[in-house]
């Protein structure tokens, strides 16, 4: 396994670049204890910070990247925060945010949306997580579209036929009200105490274009859910 940790320039003489190797040493010492022959390489690299991840992730092909959760500025604002949608549509990697309120419960709940067509790469991810966790799946679609769209009804069933037969968690479906799926998905999250969600970027996270509202902005301050970000293989 490799981890992202850090790599220096000898004869550094900058206090704030000496600071911060320090601190990612440390991290590279905690990472290698809490995962024994853990492969530990890093970058310190100049910048922005999204930019730097993606000419990273081209480098080495990781198979998931995660950030903290992305920091809300201003509509006006000149300073780009972490972006996991960006992230994950142009690495073409998962992207899996973790609140900075996560509380490091077990994970018990699962939600994974789906819309008109088999998630498949969700599907493979969520496997991963169920697995290890035997956490309890929760295929959620929104019932405004299952009632318009025959295909969405489909794919529901499909979904959840698939889970059940590939998986031995408790695995349940149902539909949501509202117009807005990843406002809904974000209002039974809440509900449930959910601890993470398995999303397509924009389309199941973009809760409103004009006020640069996703799903990261409206969960509760203290939720602990962890909110990964696939980009189905159709659009690779």
């Amino acid at each position: 396994m490799d981890t992202v940790g850090y790599t220096e320039h000898e004869n550094n003489e900058d206090p704030a670049r000496a600071a911060t190797i320090k601190k990612l040493k440390q991290w590279k010492a905690c990472l290698q204890e809490a995962i024994p022959e853990t492969k530990v390489k890093g970058y310190f690299l100049n910048g922005s910070v999204n930019q730097c991840i993606l000419d990273v992730a081209e480098n080495i092909k990781p198979q998931l990247i995660i950030i903290g959760k992305p920091g809300k500025t201003g509509y006006f604002s000149f300073y780009t925060p972490l972006n996991a949608d960006r992230l994950s549509r142009l690495s073409k990697c998962p992207v899996l945010t973790v609140m900075n309120y996560d509380n490091h419960n077990k994970m018990k709940t699962i939600i994974l949306p789906v819309r008109d067509f088999l998630p498949v790469r969700k599907i493979e991810l969520l496997a991963v997580f169920a697995k290890i966790y035997r956490a309890r799946i929760h295929v959620v679609a929104l019932q405004s579209k299952i009632f318009e769209h025959q295909k969405e009804w489909d794919v529901l069933l499909e979904t959840y036929r698939v889970l059940r037969n590939g998986l031995n968690n408790k695995i349940e479906y149902l539909l949501l009200k509202g117009n807005n799926l990843p406002r809904a998905v974000a209002d039974y999250a809440a509900e449930v105490n959910a601890d993470m969600l398995i999303v397509n970027p924009k389309k199941e996270t973009r809760i409103s274009g004009i006020f640069r509202t996703d799903i990261n902005d409206v969960m509760p301050k203290n939720s602990g859910v962890k909110i990964l970000s696939v980009v189905p293989y159709h659009d690779l």
